[in-house]
This record gives structure tokens, C-alpha cells and sequence, in this order.
């Protein structure tokens, strides 16, 4: 009786005394949280979520700009490559426009997605979503430190523009393929009334580039000292 005991032992002990895991509802092991932490994944990856802003459609004479805005909450974790679709919907359901591409974001990064110039009024258009697909946070550790500056920028009106001109420094050792420079223009209130876009390609390791950022002119009331240059590596 004793030996068949002894046989039996390896199977019903795990009935009885389950092994801890990183998926059974309990705080046991080394874990900081309920199968979070210690040899766990981290407990903030449990809920952490990049956060979408709200969707601006800018009216740009009989054209329109949209706009969105995505930032991340965690200064512990950053995304590469996060894929996203942007569409632009009609007032009778109809796609305008659908953008896809990837997103990389640092810790307590803020990035905005723009598609300027859409061949419709912004009257024409009903809805603006933005959705990211599945993917992987990545610990800051393991995340590259783009050193970017956005330096001197100045606004102006030529003609019937608006334009907006700085300096772009990489103080990294990094060259970098393409970098989206996003010019937002708002007004005395911080209402963003208008928007514009370039790349600039070969960004190299230690290297500065000037830039000049282009808009019509679809406001009187934009105030220059509120302009706001963002800018996001593609790979």
C-alpha cells in the first residue's frame, strides 16, 4: 500500500498543491501583483494602453486636413512598429480616405498622425477613426534614445500661406531614414486650426537640417508663438 502510494504521489500532489503560475488568479511566487510581477510580466503591461486623443477635421478652403493625436502614459514602456489605420468616412458611410502605417513612441511620448490636403470640404465629412492593431510594448531599456531637437522655429504668412521654418538636430549616433515633421498651427485659445506635413529623408548620426513646413492659409486668427513642430521616426 505504501509503494503504490508512493507511485501515485507525482500525480495527485499537483491536484492537491497546484504549481504557482503566472496565470492561476493568485498573488503567489515572487509576483507584485495578482500574476503580475517578479518572474511574471510587469503589472503595468496588464493595463497599459496607448491613449487616443480626439480626431480633428480642419477645414482648409474647399479642401480639409485631419488630424489625431496618440500618447503614451507609461514612462516605462514604448512601442515599435505599433501598426495603425486612420479613415477619413463620409457623410453617407463612404471611405474618403484610408492611411495605414506604423507608429514608434517612446515613454511619455506624444505623436500626431496627419493626412493633409484631402480633395473635400470638411463639411463633406462624418466621421475620422483611428485604430491601432496588436502589438508589443518594449521596456524602455531595450528601446533606442532618438535625440531629436526641434530648434529656431519661426512662423510666418507668405502670401496666401502659412509657414513655419526650424531646425532639425540629431544628437544621436543613429542615421535615420525618415523623419515625419508635423507643423500644428492653432490660435490664441489653443484651437488647432490648421495643419502641415513634410519628410525629411537621411537624417545622418550627429546631423542638423533645416526644414520649411507649408499650409494654405485657412485662418486670420493663427497665433505664430503657438506653433508646435512634432516629429516620429518611420523605420
Amino acid at each position: 500500500m505504501g509503494i503504490l502510494a508512493l507511485v501515485a504521489l507525482p500525480f495527485v500532489y499537483p491536484l492537491i498543491f497546484p504549481v504557482p503560475t503566472c496565470t492561476d488568479g493568485i498573488q503567489n511566487q515572487s509576483e507584485a501583483g495578482i500574476d503580475c510581477g517578479g518572474s511574471c510580466e510587469d503589472c503595468e503591461l496588464k493595463t497599459l494602453s496607448l491613449e487616443i486623443g480626439e480626431e480633428y477635421v480642419l477645414e482648409v478652403g474647399e479642401r480639409s486636413s485631419v488630424l489625431v493625436r496618440v500618447k503614451n502614459p507609461s514612462k516605462n514602456f514604448g512601442a515599435l512598429k505599433a501598426p495603425y489605420k486612420l479613415q477619413v468616412i463620409g457623410l453617407l458611410g463612404e471611405l474618403i480616405k484610408v492611411v495605414e502605417g506604423e507608429l514608434n513612441i517612446l515613454p511619455g511620448e506624444e505623436k500626431y498622425i496627419a493626412e493633409v490636403g484631402l480633395d473635400v470640404k470638411a463639411s463633406d465629412i462624418n466621421e475620422v477613426t483611428f485604430e491601432l492593431d496588436d502589438f508589443e510594448f518594449v521596456s524602455k531599456k531595450d528601446l533606442l534614445d532618438y535625440k531629436i531637437k526641434i530648434e529656431d522655429v519661426e512662423t510666418s504668412f507668405p502670401e496666401q500661406l502659412v509657414q513655419t521654418k526650424g531646425l532639425l538636430v540629431n544628437d544621436s549616433g543613429i542615421t535615420f531614414s525618415r523623419v515625419v515633421l508635423t507643423a500644428l498651427f492653432y490660435t490664441e485659445e489653443g484651437k488647432p486650426v490648421n495643419v502641415g506635413t513634410m519628410i525629411l529623408r537621411n537624417l545622418e548620426a550627429f546631423g542638423e537640417r533645416d526644414f520649411v513646413i507649408s499650409a494654405p492659409r485657412n485662418s486670420l486668427s493663427i497665433d505664430v508663438e503657438q506653433t508646435e513642430i512634432s516629429w516620429r521616426v518611420i523605420w
